[in-house]
């Protein structure tokens, strides 16, 4: 039922094509984007999920940078 549904819409064929591309474009981004941090960027992020202290203490982790 569903197949013929969406078969009977016109220009449907667009839409599967576009979100590939959009995802291809997200996804080369995303590997850009991480391929061109610098190692200070890196170092930071690296130790986020593990830097409790200052979260217990209410302070901002940028500040101490």
């Amino acid at each position: 039922m569903m197949k013929e549904a969406l078969s009977s819409i016109e220009g449907i064929g667009f839409f599967p094509s576009l979100s590939l591309v959009l995802f291809v474009l997200v996804f080369v981004g995303m590997l850009w984007h991480v391929a061109t941090l610098d190692s200070p960027s890196l170092e930071r992020l690296s130790g986020l999920p593990l830097d409790s202290d200052s979260a217990d203490q209410g302070e901002n982790p940028r500040d101490q940078a």
